[in-house]
């Protein structure tokens, strides 16, 4: 792909690429029996519910339960994993091992985890394991029957966290409660199960990091973050890092070429920046025709972007829809002039929208900020005579005419 086809060269970025086979040659998927796409996705109203990345293949969870596996070559195997929406798929590089997670209506959220490597004739790998995990006291089963039949509203899963060596594994909880797994994650033998931390609010992130010295879970809620000591069984500490936390989706670890935990934050970019990116991106849409959507973009880089650049592309009379709609925009951030004012009233006057004429006019109390001697000729030079009159009224242009001396 080259930088052209990817848009990268008007915006400067770096290309990457991630598969090796052409779209139009992408075999015809295998051991399918349903209508599917050219990428292989199934020919049925469902919408893409999560996705993960491990060991040289993309997964894909969607709506009606099935999870999609793609590799570099953009060969595709399809298997059904639940009979509900697949919620969150965690992959890892160095095992085939993928791990699934689906709520249901009635009970606990489950947990299953797959062998892909290991399907049968039709595609579909073995469940290794199946847990319902249930963190309220004394009702936290690991087995696939646990809680099912417990009183009271169970808590769903999360956020899911695991260890590289697949020894630990965390559960965040919509109830505020952190349960980790000990044991090999891939079998119910030996795995023992305990709940480590009850907060207020839900579990929006679960991180696990590991060195030779130590084991620790960082842990984000919308309003905090912990990191709790995992490495010495039944001894785990937990330590509050900030009384600020985040979204769901919006926190991952570094990548071990700095030491830190990263959080995605509304201030952590400068305004000017931001408006900078955005601009980028609208002209990048302008230059491929979407004028419409560029000017989505435009509009919101008021008021850090001079108008005047965004005028200049939207003069020509095919674009005075979009013209019109930045205009207004530029009035009701506050940061229109006397000539943005004019443009405007003339832009209404071209589009003969008298609602929004008299609307405009009448606003701000009677008091329009504008060239009046300008506004007064765009309206009587389209006609708007009432217009240019009621201009004149609603400011001090009447008192000039009538009082010369």
């Amino acid at each position: 792909m080259s930088k052209r086809e990817a848009g990268g060269e008007e915006l400067g970025t770096r290309v990457l690429v991630w598969f090796t086979t052409p779209l139009d040659r992408v075999p015809p998927p295998t051991r399918l029996k349903t209508p599917y796409t050219r990428l292989g996705l199934r020919c049925v109203r469902c919408e893409v519910t999560c996705t993960a990345a491990g060991r040289g293949h993309v997964y894909i969870g969607d709506s009606t339960g099935c999870v999609h596996s793609l590799t570099r070559q953009l060969k595709l195997d399809s298997f059904q994993a639940f009979d509900r929406a697949v919620k969150s798929i965690t992959a890892f590089d160095h095992t085939s091992i993928i791990i699934t997670v689906a709520d249901k209506n009635d009970g606990p959220s489950e947990i299953k985890v797959w062998a892909p490597d290991k399907a049968d004739v039709h595609g579909q790998p073995p469940c290794l394991r199946t847990l319902c995990p249930d963190p309220r006291p004394n009702q936290a089963g690991s087995r696939a029957s646990s809680g099912l039949n417990q009183a009271g509203k169970v808590p769903k899963v999360t956020a899911l966290a695991v260890h590289p060596n697949l020894s630990l594994m965390a559960v965040g909880f919509q109830d505020g409660s952190v349960m980790l797994y000990r044991g090999e994650v891939s079998r119910d033998r030996g795995s023992k199960h305990r709940v480590l931390l009850t907060v207020s609010s839900s579990i929006t992130s679960l991180h696990i990091r590991h060195n030779t010295r130590a084991t620790h879970l960082f842990v984000t809620t919308k309003n905090n973050i912990f990191c709790i000591n995992c490495t010495a069984r039944d001894k785990e500490t937990t330590v509050e890092l900030d009384s600020v936390g985040c979204e769901p989706g919006c926190a991952t670890l570094a990548d071990g070429r700095h030491e830190h935990f990263l959080v995605a934050r509304p201030d952590c970019c400068d305004q000017e920046e931001v408006a900078e990116i955005l601009r980028q991106y609208g002209d990048w849409l302008y230059s491929k025709g979407n004028h419409p959507a560029a000017m989505d973009q435009y509009i919101k880089t008021i008021p850090h972007l001079e108008p005047s650049y965004v005028i200049r592309k939207y003069l020509d009379t095919q674009h005075i829809h979009n013209l019109t709609t930045y205009l207004q925009a530029l009035h009701r951030s506050g940061s229109a002039t006397a000539d943005h004012t004019s443009l405007l009233l003339n832009c209404y006057t071209r589009l003969r929208d008298t609602q929004q004429l008299d609307e405009f006019i009448m606003s701000k109390d009677g008091a329009v900020d504008c060239d009046v001697e300008l506004g007064v000729r765009v309206c009587r030079s389209a006609g708007y005579y009432d217009h240019a009159l009621l201009l004149q009224l609603n400011t001090s242009y009447i008192i000039i005419t009538c009082n010369p001396y």
